[in-house]
């Protein structure tokens, strides 16, 4: 925007009159007028309205008390507000109309208040109190007596409450009904507005007329009111006077030097202003004025011829007389001439300074951590806010953090914690270095928060019929609450997905009970992969989500006997030959991870006595651990024992078996489990062949001769059970 610079002469005052602006209000002179609200509201009026007889003592019936909302005289633009009868008569009667919404017809932007009475032939004196509201809130009051009377008494037509121009009514300005009027003082000398509506009127578009008063300064004296709001138009010589304020309008009072005439004649000519600066590339008119005899003065800018000293620094237009436009830096002199008369204004061109960069405003914004936050859980409040002046230096310089029911904070990020649940407005008030500022509002929505609901089971596997605890002992609810244990809702789904049972309480298999073992069998009677869901419940009713858990059935498999042995060996005699058994048997897979051992290892061995190559014929000979005297001997540490030791007293086939039992811990006690045996491994693997050494003869020659030497012995190179032999040269 270009600015001009007035040197002594050139003043600019603005005031900003408001006419009027919702929520305050003011009676206009007229008594006035009701006007919608633009923001969409409506005013709300009420009248309470008393009535008494026109004639002492005699009762009168009226059909109706009718109020109307409408121009004073515009019938067709009224707005039927209400109507209610009631009896008149000494002794007075109390009616309240209310309109709570003043609906405007078209051309009805200004509406009066009037009320009629049909009482046929006479009239009804009424005392009206009118309440102006809006929103609820009482504006304004209003206290009036009148007497309201038919106006045709022969129809029984109602009357105006008051005739001619004094009417019931309320002014009411819509938001932004304002006019600034800004004064600009060419010269030198002052000026005084009015005001905005006294002594004016109140028009239609709630416009108003205002005031205007000039005084000179000493030596100067007053010329003319210049209207330059859109061009420049001289309204009015007279100091005092009135500008008209339907909209916003730039006035100028032009004050001229009231000096004695040069060399003494009786009339002179003036320019004005006779000293200005004006900027490269921008223009100025300029005024002459012709000072009579008599002391009047008359504007002949128009009528004069007008020239400037240097037309490369500043030039006149050629369609506007007294303007002048500047060029280049320097100084000239402007010149008026009329009827041989002349005058000078001195000018400075100066370049237009570089204008200072724009000021913007901050940008207020944040972003809330997470918007629906549930009780007591910390949320971060992160500043976004954006400054557009950032390049040119201009930075956001303080927040401002308004959070309903926390309180405020002054850093740049925030945070908030709620306990209880609602929602709850955040506002970050953002400022910059020149304190601008702006504004941000968003609001969360705080939830309950839900209690947690956790499955505790004893083991997640487990063998069909075996043990198990299930609680939800480890659910919790927040913000001090407590679960309600009798109301959990607990659902088995079993390996086909099917509801199998269903239980509400805390133990859904129970606890402690004699019945809890049969409840368990009985439920998880299924092998596979069974799903619990659990939801519970705090002492507010707010539900959990619903967890689950998997518990997987195995079935219950037997244990496996199994062992390993040398398939040949040597008597005892020699040198005190044992043979030891290695033991592989195990309790299955996963039933020895899942609580099943083997608790008793039977060995029993045969000895093939007639040689008929089946050990366990008749005749043959059983051994046992702990048996003596016999074929061999079984020496076991204990019924468990998992490395047996074998001694054989004699030579010959031997087979060797063994049965293996299981049990497992439940509910408190030791229970049998499955058992296998050998029967079924093959005999090469069962079978052991008991032999004699051969003996070894040596002897020498006068010429040594090699001979191959078997030795046979025991050590820690041969596998358990072998005799290992060594050819030796």
């Amino acid at each position: 925007m270009r600015r001009h610079i007035i040197l002594g002469f050139l003043f600019v005052f603005v005031f900003s009159f408001i006419l009027g602006s919702l929520p305050s209000a003011v009676l206009a002179d007229n008594k006035g007028t009701v006007v919608r609200d633009p923001n969409g509201t409506f005013l709300s009026v009420k009248f309470t309205v008393t009535s008494s007889a026109h004639s002492t003592g005699t009762v009168y019936r009226t059909t109706g008390l009718k109020i109307w909302i409408g121009p004073y005289y515009a019938f067709f633009d009224q707005a039927y507000l209400t109507s209610k009868g009631f009896y008149s008569s000494s002794t007075t009667d109390t009616v309240d109309f209310t309109a709570s919404e003043i609906a405007l017809r078209s051309g009805a932007s200004v509406q009066q208040i009037r009320a009629a009475a049909d009482d046929f032939n006479n009239g009804i004196n009424l005392g009206a109190q009118i309440k102006i509201l809006q929103n609820g809130v009482v504006m304004a009051t209003i206290e009036e007596k009148e007497q309201v009377a038919p106006v045709f008494n022969q129809y029984g037509l109602g009357a105006y409450i008051a005739a001619a121009e004094t009417r019931w009514g309320y002014a009411y300005d819509p938001v932004g009904a304002s006019r600034t009027l800004t004064i600009q003082i060419e010269g030198q000398g002052s000026t005084t507005p009015a005001g905005s509506k006294a002594p004016g009127t109140v028009h239609k578009n709630m416009s108003g007329s205002v005031s205007l008063f000039a005084s000179p300064a000493d030596g100067w004296k007053f010329a003319q009111w210049v209207d330059v709001t859109g061009g420049i138009v001289q309204f009015s010589t007279n100091p005092n006077t009135s500008v008209y304020m339907d909209k916003d309008k730039t006035i100028r009072a032009v004050f001229i030097p009231n000096t004695a005439p040069p060399d003494g004649k009786k009339e002179y000519l003036t320019v004005v202003p006779c000293t200005y600066t004006l900027f490269e590339g921008e223009y100025k008119r300029f005024s002459a004025f012709h000072h009579k005899a008599d002391g009047s003065s008359q504007e002949v800018t128009n009528s004069s011829e007008w020239s400037v000293s240097n037309s490369n620094i500043a030039r006149l237009s050629a369609i506007t007389k007294g303007e002048l436009w500047g060029l280049k830096k320097g100084f000239v002199i402007l010149k008026a001439q009329y009827k041989g008369m002349e005058a000078t204004a001195d000018v400075t061109v100066i370049p237009e300074p570089v204008p200072p960069p724009p000021n913007y405003a901050p940008k207020a914004d944040f972003t809330i951590s997470n918007p629906s936050p549930v009780e007591g859980e910390k949320v971060t409040l992160i500043d976004t806010s954006t400054h557009e002046g950032k390049k040119h230096g201009e930075s956001i310089v303080s927040w401002e953090w308004n959070i309903e029911k926390i309180g405020s904070a002054s850093e740049q990020n925030a945070e908030a914690t709620w306990n209880e649940v609602g929602t709850y407005k955040i506002t970050l008030r953002v400022e910059d270095q020149d304190g601008d500022s702006d504004s941000c509002t968003k609001s969360v929505v705080v939830g309950p928060a839900l209690p947690a609901a956790v499955i505790t089971t004893s083991a997640d596997h487990i063998i069909i019929g075996r043990e198990i605890h299930i609680d939800g002992d480890e659910s919790t609810a927040a913000m001090g609450r407590d679960i309600k244990w009798d109301e959990m809702e607990w659902k088995f789904y079993n390996p086909n997905n099917a509801l199998a049972y269903e239980y509400t309480g805390r133990y859904p298999l129970g606890k402690g009970t004699s019945e809890e073992k049969d409840l368990t069998n009985s439920v998880l009677n299924k092998t596979g992969n069974w799903k619990i869901t659990l939801k519970v419940k705090d002492t507010n009713d707010n539900e959990s989500e619903i967890t689950e858990r998997i518990i997987y059935i195995h079935p219950d498999n037997p244990p496996v006997a199994d062992f390993w042995l040398a398939s040949e060996a040597i008597r005892y005699s020699y040198q005190g030959y044992d043979l030891t058994v290695r033991d592989l048997s195990t309790a299955g897979t996963p039933d020895a991870s899942l609580g099943d051992e083997i608790y008793e290892r039977t060995w029993t061995l045969y000895y093939d006595a007639n040689n008929d190559g089946n050990a366990q014929g008749s005749g043959d000979e059983v051994i046992r651990p702990g048996d003596k005297d016999k074929a061999a001997e079984i020496i076991q540490a204990s019924i468990n024992d998992s490395r047996p030791v074998i001694r054989f007293n004699k030579t010959g086939r031997y087979q060797l078996e063994l049965a293996v039992k299981e049990h497992y811990e439940a509910w408190g006690e030791i229970n049998e489990g499955l058992s296998d045996n050998t029967d079924n491994k093959t005999l090469a693997d069962k079978n052991i062949m008991v032999i004699n050494l051969a003996p070894t003869v040596a002897f020498d020659i006068k010429k040594k001769t090699p001979v191959d030497v078997l030795l046979a012995f025991k050590g820690t190179d041969c596998e358990p059970g072998f005799i290992c032999t060594r050819r030796m040269a």
